[in-house]
């Protein structure tokens, strides 16, 4: 796994997340890599994994666990050269999403994160205890 740079493993559901971000961390330039819709991993996980390397280009972890704010800036400055990033996000004030995307014009973000521009377009879009 160590030369691997592309990796795509959909629906993974019997993959232990704790060996495959062990077995993933020694990729030495992963550029690509797609989990998508594998419930299994934590955001913890997720966030190890994706700190391990600065060379990532495209991410996609939507419908894996959801990454908060928080996460996906730290994912974002580790990779400089990244170009798309797919998550699905915890929620937050979308202000907050609104902003992280706003520093970044460059990444292609995942459909999700347009619900809450959506969100900021209308007057009271704060919930009930919600608060920045």
């Amino acid at each position: 796994m160590p030369r691997l740079e592309i990796l795509n493993m959909e629906y993974c559901c019997d993959v232990d997340p704790v060996a495959a971000v062990t077995a993933l961390k020694t990729m030495q330039k992963p550029r690509r890599v797609i989990l998508s819709l594998c419930e299994q991993f934590s955001e913890d996980q997720l966030r190890e994994l994706f700190l391990s390397s600065s060379s990532y280009e495209h991410i996609d972890v939507e419908k894996c666990s959801c990454l908060s704010v928080k996460s996906v800036r730290s994912i974002l400055a580790a990779n400089p050269n990244i170009k798309s990033l797919m998550f699905s996000p915890s929620w937050g004030p979308p202000p907050r999403w609104v902003k992280l995307i706003g520093q970044y014009p460059h990444v292609l973000f995942s459909t999700d994160l347009d619900l809450m521009f959506e969100r900021c377009m209308y007057p009271e879009w704060l919930l009930p205890g919600e608060d920045f």
